[in-house]
């Protein structure tokens, strides 16, 4: 009898310091409150008592009452919602190996949950925890090609006949186009020198034909683009084409980042298309119907 109560009397202090961590984080509005003392210590020694086939302990009454703000508890739902469909999401990724997805995908749901007001100090301990799957995920899961891309990334030419042969080629590629470019159509790398320089790559071909002047071209076009689409987003008539706006920009803006990034080695080498240049015509139809949803709110909205 006196081991049990030593042990029902850690469990209780245990149970009470992981749940004043979370009513720390995620509940520190004053006007919720997710049960009192009294019964949870009486859900402690249910808990207890179910862990040790005591069932002479139990809740009196047998209901737990929550006295909560209607908003606060709609916020805190929508971010287990949003955090549910992040693992699934990151989940396939993972098991395809497909990091550049996963990026674009998690940078987007965490960037709709802030623009979607959810609660503050929960983001913040979410984006800790993402640098720590980061983290886990690079030093401890050691995929071999992540390594190597991120040592392709430091030094572009160390291994140009293997590891490093596309990173260094797309630079040759922007290299040679020089100012005003070799002229539409006229690039020399994209016959068997740079891969995939129909998509992931395209924007290394454009520097070769249009130069610098087109390459800067096209990234003012999607600048507009983005700045445009923000605007539309704010001057939306509800808030539900506010979001559905700020998340077709931020999609696609976000995309081109990252392939002007791979391309021109600001960041390790990772596959993923430039909006509307990149060859596939499921994903310019997938595009353009999102110009048109785009399109349909701004016609609403005057804009």
């Amino acid at each position: 009898m006196l081991l049990y109560r030593t042990r029902e009397n850690d469990f209780l202090q245990v149970l009470s310091f992981v749940y004043k961590i979370f009513n720390r984080i995620f509940m520190s509005d004053t006007h919720y409150i997710l049960f009192d003392n009294r019964t949870c210590i009486q859900l402690c020694r249910y808990v207890m008592a179910c862990c040790t086939n005591n069932l002479h302990t139990s809740l009196e009454g047998g209901v737990i009452w929550f006295r909560t703000d209607e908003r606060r508890k709609e916020r805190i739902l929508g971010c287990l919602l949003y955090l549910c469909l992040m693992g699934i999401i990151c989940a396939l990724c993972y098991a395809q190996r497909h990091v550049s997805a996963m990026i674009i995908f998690c940078v987007l749901i965490y960037a709709m949950m802030i623009v979607g007001e959810c609660n503050a100090k929960g983001l913040i301990l979410l984006f800790v925890l993402a640098v720590v799957g980061v983290l886990i995920m690079y030093y401890v899961v050691q995929w071999d090609y992540i390594t190597e891309r991120v040592q392709g990334w430091l030094a572009p030419f160390s291994d140009m006949g293997k590891s490093t042969y596309q990173t260094s080629q797309s630079l040759i590629t922007i290299g040679s186009g020089n100012l005003f470019g070799l002229g539409l159509g006229n690039s020399r790398q994209k016959y068997y020198y740079l891969p995939e320089s129909q998509n992931d790559f395209v924007f290394s071909i454009i520097c070769e034909e249009l130069g610098f002047f087109g390459a800067m071209t096209v990234i003012l076009l999607f600048v507009l683009f983005e700045v445009r689409g923000f605007f539309i987003a704010a001057r939306a008539k509800d808030k539900f084409g506010s979001l559905v706006a700020f998340g077709i920009t931020l999609q696609i803006g976000l995309q081109a980042i990252l392939n002007i990034a791979v391309a021109c080695n600001a960041i390790p080498n990772t596959g993923i298309s430039l909006p509307f240049f990149s060859y596939g015509r499921s994903a310019l139809l997938t595009q353009l119907a999102e110009v048109g949803i785009l399109l349909s709110i701004s016609k609403d909205a005057n804009t």
